[in-house]
């Protein structure tokens, strides 16, 4: 029914150009109620204004019902949208018309008579619920009635065949937003008609939608079925989401304020169930009581049901002998309900780091974000640091290709960006940041600083590698007629890989370390990990282990980049 094909709309031009939507592409089916979400100013809105063309995309096509809206006509355009309904926050109700004269409005010019036009507002009321309010003006309705005429007029009363929402629950109370949501469920069942529903809510979007896209920063970063969504979220602005329709985060503040209702005795652990399939069904908390002989202590419980089925998950405590508790936890994770991951390691981490042992999801997601940040920045570091120190290296006073200005320009934007303190530099390059990745935050968004960080440094790295060579060796070569670039590359670099190696080694450690402060800027990894839970809530086991790992990572760096040092010092 809707086919938005590579959307992107910008606002104004220049460095000043806002970028709303970004290369979006969708594709919603016919009888489909489709969610779009998204924080505020994630471009949501300007998007859904696109497929009516209320916002002309700056490029891309948006093809409903199989035509293409965007080559159309002034004329053609406006008799689309009649079968375009849109319904809005607040609601652009005609104030001085009553509900029967707002929602005849559309009918004006359509051909039919002032009686049709009367017992068609008539059957519209009726059908949105408030067929008695006629004669009433706006301002004697409540909210959830003025919804209801916008809902009667804007969508219904041409017959259309699409209904764009945008944010059309915002401003409701809970109980209004479910009877509407209700209503237009209604409408999308009986009339047949495709919904495309903007919100930041995600109960909204549990609440009715087939399938969802989660947009941030213009783009559509995640989309699929809403289960799918809710029972596997791959995004963190998603995760957050979810996050907001669960009471099972109060746990974690319990366990922060080391509450009675979370506080552990010997032997004792805390697990998350999940239910994340489609077919759970099975009494897993008796069954498993009964298989290994443990008990579990429910201490918190959110299941709701999403497109027919369950989702959710249950916290409680487990208590018994060790060995018991191990199988049980194996028994849950084969079922694919728990979180928690038994090993031997994990048993020795429960006993002695009690606290980091109810946090190893975070924490493995963390080693994971740092060690991703350590591994694309690094990489990209060394290609640029490479060359950069080489350039320095050939264009020096008495190089091989000596260029004055080439080198005082490059010399001087690296000692720059060398004297920049990482915490000044993560704020400075935030706008290219926003532009190359898109966004600031997570593992994305540390990227770019840590590249402006860390390559002046390997840069300077590779130029000191290079000038320790014997300058009798670039003579010899220059005598046997090489050209520059056969004695950058077999010579220069040939001959100093122990040396850049060796720089190579305190480049990455020192990317870890900066990879800390990024973290606790919003990147997330270990540093993110130790201030959130070791610090903030006084949990010194897990800031102790976490800086453990972080000289075991650093112990590995430093022994393999020794390994390569020896294997090419002759």
């Amino acid at each position: 029914m809707i086919e938005l094909k590579n959307i992107s709309k910008d606002f104004g031009s220049g460095e000043k150009a806002v970028h709303a939507v970004r290369d979006v592409s969708l594709s919603i089916g016919s009888g489909e109620i489709f969610g779009i979400i998204g924080f505020s100013g994630a471009g949501k809105s300007t998007l859904v204004r696109c497929i009516n063309l209320l916002e002309r995309p700056s490029s891309g096509s948006v093809f409903v019902a199989g035509q293409d809206l965007t080559a159309l006509s002034a004329k053609d355009l406006r008799a689309a949208r009649k079968k375009i309904g849109m319904i809005f926050q607040h609601f652009n109700l005609m104030p001085s018309r009553t509900v029967a004269g707002n929602v005849a409005y559309p009918l004006k010019g359509s051909g039919l008579s002032k009686e049709d036009i009367q017992k068609k507002v008539a059957t519209l009321l009726e059908l949105v619920g408030i067929g008695d309010k006629a004669d009433a003006y706006p301002s004697q309705l409540s909210g959830g009635q003025k919804q209801r005429v916008a809902i009667a007029r804007a969508p219904l009363a041409n017959d259309p065949q699409v209904l764009l929402c945008d944010e059309a629950t915002s401003a409701l109370d809970p109980q209004t937003t479910k009877a509407i949501l209700h209503l237009l469920k209604h409408l999308n069942e009986t009339l047949g008609i495709t919904i495309v529903l903007i919100t930041h809510e995600m109960a909204v979007v549990k609440e009715i939608c087939d399938r969802v896209a989660v947009m941030e920063y213009g783009r559509v970063v995640e989309q699929g079925e809403v289960f799918t969504v809710f029972a596997e979220p791959k995004q963190d602005i998603t995760k957050s989401f979810i996050h907001t329709t669960s009471n099972l985060q109060k746990v974690e503040a319990l366990i922060a304020e080391d509450s009675p209702v979370t506080r552990l005795q010997p032997g004792e652990l805390i697990v998350r169930l999940s239910y994340v399939q489609r077919n759970v069904n099975e009494p897993i908390i008796s069954a498993v009581s009964q298989m290994f002989n443990v008990s579990l202590n429910i201490i918190f419980a959110d299941i709701t049901i999403v497109q027919d089925s369950p989702i959710g998950g249950t916290v409680a405590i487990i208590s018994g002998e060790r060995k018991q508790i191990t199988k049980a936890i194996e028994y849950l994770i084969e079922k694919k309900m728990s979180e928690w991951r038994s090993s031997k390691m994990q048993e020795l981490i429960v006993n002695i780091a009690p606290n980091l042992a109810s946090k190893l999801p975070d924490f493995y997601k963390a080693l994971g974000d740092t060690m991703l940040m350590v591994l694309w920045s690094g990489l990209i570091s060394f290609v640029f640091g490479l060359l950069l120190g080489v350039v320095l290296t050939v264009t020096k006073p008495n190089g091989i290709l000596e260029n004055k200005v080439v080198y005082q320009i490059l010399d001087k934007l690296v000692s720059l960006f060398r004297s920049i303190p990482f915490i000044i530099l993560l704020t400075w390059v935030m706008p290219i940041t926003r532009a190359l990745v898109g966004t600031v935050l997570y593992v994305r968004g540390a990227i770019v600083p840590l590249v402006f960080g860390s390559v002046p440094f390997f840069t300077r790295q590779v130029e000191s590698a290079l000038a320790e060579l014997d300058g009798g060796l670039i003579e010899a070569a220059l005598s046997m007629g090489s050209s520059p670039l056969e004695i950058i590359f077999r010579v220069y670099l040939k001959e100093s890989i122990a040396a850049i190696a060796r720089g190579t080694t305190i480049t990455i450690v020192s990317l870890l370390n900066l990879t800390a402060m990024a973290g606790v800027a919003g990147a997330g990894g270990l540093g993110d990990f130790a201030i959130r839970y070791g610090h903030d809530r006084n949990m010194a086991d897990i800031t102790n282990v976490t800086v453990l790992v972080l000289v075991l990572i650093v112990c590995v760096i430093e022994f393999a980049g020794g390994r390569i040092v020896k294997k090419n010092t002759h």
